[in-house]
């Protein structure tokens, strides 16, 4: 890490300024930092009561910092990271060092309370588009941080995200703002709620933006990562008696964003191979080793990833899109979300009733190029297009106390079932036959191939569909009681039944055909045909692509039984402490990962009943991860409720994770992804949250991560020569198949650090607001943040380093309006702080191995602007 508050560095400038001004300034013995309610228990609660790790961001932080993405929320919390693999849908939360790399996502995010939670569709992991809603209307963001499976359901296993939108109340309130800056960024909103008669209120909100991005394309010259939409929500509050309330909300969200801008980091290490793969497995049997002893090393990434100027924005131009010599690009990501929820609170006297009701469907649509070289001169190119539609419902009752006894309660139980289809259009050129039959005409570029195949990437024609239906049963109840005057503990749990289904190609039953032709590169003539004409003659040979075979599919059923404890101590009404244990859990799976083949299914070996053939489905299962947390954590204000400092010191022993592998399909000899469970890791953290309300004008705020973590058993089989490599160690085995006896490597990362988990992060923050004339003050404040370098994957080569982020506004308020100008990233830091080891598809042609090079994502450059918002009615 180095010496983070070291002589010179911008952390020390601002915070000498900051203890000058705290000295210099008079105290006002009643300022105090305001309280926060939140709900993290199903009930309110002033935040500094609660015995959990908990962030949380007001209207006014909100508004002020400009935060309307998930990205933006991360960016408030010192112990999560947001990562992004291939495609925009591929977010993934990282809470505490734990990253979902595959899988679910690991962390729950609602809106009201509801779980809106999504899994991400076929070939990438993480969380789908619908959980990084643009985020506006807001009162209140609450991060919650630890399992939390008990309370906040199914996706909680790290923690958990709840947004908590603005009511319309019985006074007539309105809202206007907007947000004007560089790069084309416009943003325009507004909202106006109140009541139509004594018991009914209801409220309106819209938004617009845009954003033109940093970055163009080197092949097109156009745009990257560029962005528009609109949104609009509709509440109604409902409140026919004392007791009773029922409040409705609807929204649309509709927006698009272009291509990502990638950039590409090539080889800069060659890696030697462990002689323990060279070696014949079975002496002088026929198998032979597992890597042929002529090979010495190959090549791959390590090592930090350069700054932002070592690279060149990129993505391969869509050759269907053409005019002359000129073609645009892919067409990036649509999304259309519309989404309805029904809350009905019944107070019962010494109990609360609550139903939530959720109803969502959506479409989102991505399509992107390779990263790597252009289609119009290489052979090589890809293109990722997944087109998802999935409609979620979730109904959940819950009954809690609301009395100051004792003892206090709640229990409930959820349904929850998600419905989601997928059309995966990706496709390569490895996929035609040049490639396969060493390129009899000679390398050809991929473009002709490519936009003679027409539509057939993104629509029916030549897409592979899977389907996934998950549904989830659960139920839930917490209980505290205070037995002796200082003293609560507190036991809740989860009870959780799912049933997942998936159906996709198994394209293992149409491969091959009966005189022994590969179809899905070959086009034989008994192998399905998509049809004639589809390649130019005499350059791409056969004039026929093939289509997969049948649908199969498969279910499972999982369940578990996620318990915690919390003990707590208030010595005084100021401190707090508590000792927790708690369980996570994040369920079983099929994997749904095609890598560059697409194969999934394998039912062709016979199946069970044939000793030497693995469950057809139980190839594809992975099982469950689990995570045991110990946690001791305190909150405490001082100084006469002038300074809150909470902080936390956690154990996770955590099982099972759910990785990807590549592995050689037995039936055709070809590499192919699949999700495995991997072993067990052991992180020990510290997180400390500080605010500090130094003088009546000036407020000081920290927040500060530690962590260290280690894979104590991760051992995985492959036969992927850069995988072996990249390792650096190999156990040779021999595996039984359908197709014989086949050797490969068991390798080992114990030792290693988790992915994503920086050893160090901050974020500083300082405030100084006073009176200018009458009613209206005006402002200063700048945030500070810092993250320690990180690893990209398990096998510890690629390194994100560390980086200072610096955000900086300036404003007048008063009750009515605001206006804030703002910087961010204000000294243009160009630091690379999120991409993926990317298999490299064109030295697959010259070596038949998938070897790993960067592919990084471009960051923000420094940006500017000014918002401006005007409120009436309050």
């Amino acid at each position: 890490m180095g010496n983070v508050f070291g002589t010179g560095s911008t952390w020390t400038h601002t915070g000498a300024l900051a203890v000058a001004l705290a000295l210099c300034a008079p105290l006002t013995a009643t300022a105090q930092i305001e309280e926060i309610t939140v709900t993290a228990r199903k009930r309110e609660e002033n935040l500094q009561n609660v015995p959990i790790a908990i962030r949380a961001l007001t209207a006014a932080e909100i508004q002020r910092r400009g935060i309307v993405s998930l990205s933006d929320v991360v960016q408030q919390s010192a112990s999560l990271v947001l990562d992004q693999g291939f495609s925009p849908q591929d977010q993934r939360i990282v809470v505490r060092g734990l990253s979902p790399t595959r899988g679910r996502q690991n962390v729950a995010v609602l809106q009201d309370g509801i779980d809106i939670s999504s899994e991400a569709g076929i070939g990438t992991a993480g969380g789908s588009l619908l959980i990084n809603p643009r985020l506006f209307d807001l009162e209140r963001v609450e991060i919650v941080k630890g399992p939390q499976n008990a309370l906040y359901g199914r996706s909680a296993f790290a923690g958990a995200i709840n947004y908590i939108t603005r009511k319309p109340g019985d006074t007539v309130e309105g809202r206007v703002s907007t947000d004007i800056g560089s790069q084309g960024q416009l943003e325009m909103s507004g909202s106006l709620a109140g009541p139509l008669s004594d018991t009914v209120s209801a409220g309106i909100t819209g938004m617009i933006w845009s954003h033109d991005g940093f970055y163009r394309n080197a092949f097109t010259g156009n745009r990257m990562g560029d962005t528009e939409g609109v949104s609009v929500a509709g509440t109604v509050v409902w409140k026919p008696t004392d007791a009773l309330s029922v409040t409705g909300r609807v929204e649309n969200l509709n927006d698009e964003f272009g291509i990502t801008p990638y950039g590409i980091m090539p080889f800069n290490t060659n890696f030697p191979i462990p002689p323990s793969a060279q070696v014949d497995p079975d002496g002088d049997g026929p198998l032979g080793p597992t890597v042929s002893p002529n090979l010495a090393s190959v090549p791959g990434v390590s090592g930090k990833v350069p700054k932002r100027g070592a690279f060149t924005a990129q993505s391969s131009e869509d050759p269907r899109n053409c005019t002359g010599s000129s073609c645009g690009d892919y067409a990036g990501t649509d999304r259309d979300i519309t989404r309805a929820t029904l809350t009905v609170d019944y107070d019962l006297g010494s109990m609360l009733f609550t139903s939530l009701t959720h109803y969502a469907t959506t479409e989102t649509f991505q399509e992107e190029g390779s990263p790597d070289v252009s289609a119009s001169t290489s052979p090589t190119p890809r293109v990722a297009s997944f087109l998802n539609e999935t409609d979620l419902f979730s109904q959940e009752l819950r009954l809690g106390s609301t009395g100051d006894g004792p003892i206090s309660w709640t229990v409930g139980g959820l349904y929850w079932n998600e419905d989601s289809k997928f059309l995966d259009g990706s496709f390569t050129c490895l996929n035609y036959t040049d490639v396969f039959l060493g390129f009899p005409n000679g390398p050809q570029p991929c473009g002709p191939f490519l936009a003679n195949i027409g539509d057939g990437l993104s629509v029916p024609l030549n897409a592979d569909r899977f389907t996934r239906d998950t549904g989830h049963w659960s139920a839930y109840g917490l209980v505290e009681w205070q037995f002796m005057d200082k003293w609560r503990v507190a036991f809740e749990a989860r009870q959780t039944w799912e049933k997942l289904s998936v159906t996709g190609p198994d394209q293992d039953n149409g491969i091959i055909d009966p005189s022994g032709n590969l179809c899905l590169f070959f086009g034989a003539p008994s192998c399905p045909q998509i049809g004639p004409g589809t390649f130019p003659a005499g350059v791409f040979g056969p004039d026929q692509v093939t289509i997969v075979a049948q649908d199969k599919g498969g279910s499972q059923r999982d369940d578990f039984f996620a318990p915690k404890v919390t003990l707590t101590w208030t010595p005084t009404s100021e401190q707090l402490y508590y000792a927790s244990y708690g369980q996570g859990y994040k369920p079983k799976g099929i994997s749904l990962i095609v890598g560059g083949t697409g194969f999934f299914f394998d039912n062709s070996c016979g199946g069970p009943s044939n000793p030497n053939c693995v469950d057809p489905i139980a190839g594809y299962r992975f099982d469950q991860e689990k995570l045991d947390v110990y946690e001791l954590g305190a909150k405490t204000s001082w100084l006469d409720r002038r300074l809150q400092l909470n902080g936390a010191v956690f154990f996770q022993d955590f099982k099972n994770k759910q990785v990807s592998t590549q592995i050689t399909d037995p039936n055709t000899g070809i590499l192919s992804s699949r999700t495995i469970n991997a072993g067990k890791a052991e992180i020990w953290g510290l997180e400390v949250d500080l605010t500090w309300l130094a003088t009546e004008n000036l407020t000081l705020g920290l927040s500060y991560a530690h962590l260290d973590s280690e894979y104590t058993r991760f051992e995985t089989f492959t036969t992927g020569v850069g995988t072996i490599a990249y390792a650096g160690n190999c156990t040779q085995v021999i595996q039984a198949t359908s197709q014989g006896d086949r050797r490969g490597c068991i390798v080992s990362y114990k030792g290693n650090a988790l992915e994503d988990a920086p050893e160090h992060a901050l974020i500083g923050s300082a405030r100084y607001q006073a009176r200018l004339s009458g009613a209206t003050d005006w402002f200063v404040e700048g945030q500070l943040q810092y993250q320690d370098e990180r690893f990209e994957g398990a096998e510890n080569q690629l390194v994100f380093p560390s980086y200072w982020l610096a955000d900086l506004r300036v404003g007048l308020t008063s009750q009515a309006w605001d206006i804030v100008a703002y910087v961010d990233n204000a000294f243009d830091d160009d630091t690379v702080k999120t991409g993926f080891a990317d298999g490299d598809i064109p030295t697959f042609f010259a070596t038949n191995r998938f070897l790993n090079r960067g592919t990084v994502i471009l960051p923000d450059k420094r940006s500017f602007g000014l918002r401006a918002a005007y409120r009436f009615g309050r």
